[in-house]
């Protein structure tokens, strides 16, 4: 599946006039773009909001990964033992503030620029 373009207008002509069709993407917050004037397919922006979302989902398992990082640097076995697992935890946690603050920064230079 290839990659849809995105923008508020058009990226190919700069036409704001669009119809709406169904994404084929998993996840997808709003339906996808395509120009009444030249016909290109383009997905909008991610909300805000959203970023907010992956920040907040991303905290808990991020924080549980920190907790078991500690645990580990003061001996608990228990925390050695299961480091693998929380580690996953921990990736899982980055990506999703990675995703959220991502998202928040291009929507902020879409906002100023």
């Amino acid at each position: 599946m290839s990659q849809l373009p995105i923008g508020e207008k058009c990226p190919n002509c700069g036409e704001e006039g669009y119809t709406q069709k169904r994404p084929n993407r998993t996840v997808a917050y709003a339906k996808d773009r395509i120009c009444n004037e030249c016909g290109t397919r383009y997905a909008p922006p991610t909300p805000r909001w959203a970023g907010w979302v992956f920040i907040l989902i991303g905290i808990p398992p991020f924080a549980v990964w920190m907790f078991v990082i500690f645990a580990r640097m003061e001996g608990n076995r228990s925390a050695v033992n299961a480091y693998p697992c929380f580690l996953l935890f921990g990736v899982i946690g980055m990506l999703c503030i990675g995703k959220g603050f991502a998202t928040l920064v291009a929507s902020k230079k879409k906002l100023s620029g």
